[in-house]
């Protein structure tokens, strides 16, 4: 939308003094014989118009997504769309309007800014009746969605711990400089302890280690040294396929002082149905285990 105006050739029926284009004959004689204004042609022509009906779809959705959207870098973004459509009549739009129009093969991608906009006038995410028909999915890295979703609900609802997301650190230095970058997902210093979400399956495989990753360990272990903790809190997500919901490691080490170091690996139950309880139902899970040892 940005790189140039979008124009369309675009069929228009006008009443003219001259003839131009083809000759609209139903109109003709019902709005010129019929009346005595003979002189006057019903012309019915296509001018390459930037006023086009895509124009027209993109500065409606714009607008209503603009009402919609609490982001201010989206904001920003539609309303520049709209600054750049100012010349192009402001009017409501429909789903159906968006078969209407007819797009040159050569625009692939304003193809996908179309079935976008038909995306948001119809409110649908997907369409099963017509199979042949593409869909837009959008893709969401669910383990920043997992981290970003206990945070939030951490800092809404014990703001007492204090929680800190994304603290980050460096694990070493070489040279004066330093290296291996580390990043806690939520740090609770007020119970000096390090929370970390891991999105994934905790598969049983009847080695003692409760579906826990070897490597997620490591990863704890150096967190935990990092830091001078010695309570660290695996939380995956509750699954079919998750094994125990709790399961304790101990990390004994002359480097700890003579106190191990405790990893617990807890799962979280965000796939309750009864949506009402879903909130008391999480707050709960993670009362017990944040308050667990105070």
């Amino acid at each position: 939308m940005t790189n140039q105006p979008f124009q369309a050739f675009e069929e228009v029926l006008e009443e003219t003094p001259f003839l131009r284009g083809r000759l609209a004959m139903a109109e003709y004689f019902q709005q010129n014989i019929t009346t005595g204004c003979w002189q006057y042609f019903q012309s019915e022509y296509e001018p390459l118009v930037y006023d086009n009906l895509f124009n027209r779809i993109v500065k409606y959705t714009a607008r209503i997504l603009t009402e919609l959207s609490s982001n201010e870098i989206n904001k920003g973004k539609l309303l520049q769309i709209q600054f750049l459509l100012d010349e192009v009549t402001d009017c409501v739009c429909v789903s159906s309007d968006c078969d209407k129009v007819k797009l040159n093969p050569l625009y692939s991608d304003l193809a996908d800014i179309l079935k976008l906009c038909k995306v948001f006038l119809s409110n649908l995410t997907i369409n099963n009746d017509a199979p042949s028909e593409s869909n837009f999915c959008f893709l969401l890295p669910m383990e920043y969605v997992f981290e970003d979703f206990i945070f939030s609900f951490i800092q809404e609802h014990f703001p007492e711990l204090n929680a800190k997301e994304q603290t980050g650190g460096f694990l070493a230095k070489r040279e004066g400089k330093n290296v291996f970058k580390i990043k806690n997902d939520v740090l609770i210093e007020k119970r000096k302890l390090i929370l970390d979400t891991k999105y994934k399956i905790r598969h049983d495989a009847k080695d003692g280690k409760d579906g826990v990753c070897q490597t997620d360990l490591y990863q704890m272990m150096a967190y935990a040294v990092k830091r001078g903790y010695y309570d660290v809190l695996l939380l995956y997500p509750e699954r079919p396929n998750n094994v125990g919901p709790e399961s304790k490691f101990t990390i004994e080490s002359p480097f700890t002082l003579g106190k191990p170091i405790q990893i617990e690996a807890q799962n979280i139950d965000i796939t309750n149905h009864k949506i009402g309880s879903l909130d008391s139902l999480i707050f709960q899970q993670l009362k017990k285990v944040l308050y667990k040892n105070s």
